[in-house]
C-alpha cells in the first residue's frame, strides 16, 4: 500500500521551479532511505523502487536542495555569507560550498543522477 501511494505522488507531481510538489519530493527522498521491508533476511528500501522516476531527473529539485544543504551547512558551520554592494550576490565561502557540492554529490550518486 505504502509503495502505490507513493508511486502515485511521485507520477502526479508538478516539477515546475515554484511547485510545492519539490517539497513533497525532498520529504519522500528522505523518507525513501530509510522506509522498507524485510524480504526473508535482506531488507529492501523504498528508494530502491523509486530511483527511476522523473521527478529525480529534475533540475528544480537538485537546485532546490543544493540551497537547503547549503543553508543547513551554514548554520551547523557558523559561517556567514557575505552579501555584495548591490545585495544582487553573495560569497559563498570555499569550506561551506565544498561541504554542500560534497553532499550534493553523494545525494546524486545515491539517486544515480550523477551523469
Amino acid at each position: 500500500l505504502l509503495l502505490y501511494l507513493v508511486n502515485t505522488t511521485l507520477l502526479e507531481m508538478d516539477l515546475s521551479n515554484d511547485s510545492k510538489d519539490l517539497l513533497t519530493a525532498k520529504v519522500l527522498m528522505n523518507a525513501s532511505t530509510v522506509l522498507c521491508r524485510q524480504n526473508g533476511k535482506q531488507k529492501e528500501f523504498v528508494q530502491d523502487f523509486i530511483r527511476n522516476y522523473q521527478v529525480w531527473h529534475a533540475k528544480p529539485l537538485w537546485e532546490e536542495l543544493f540551497w537547503d544543504e547549503l543553508l543547513k551547512q551554514q548554520k551547523n558551520m557558523g559561517i556567514s555569507i557575505k552579501e555584495t554592494a548591490d545585495h544582487t550576490a553573495q560569497q559563498i565561502p570555499d569550506k561551506l560550498l565544498m561541504s554542500v557540492l560534497q553532499i550534493i554529490a553523494l545525494k546524486l550518486n545515491d539517486w544515480n543522477q550523477s551523469r
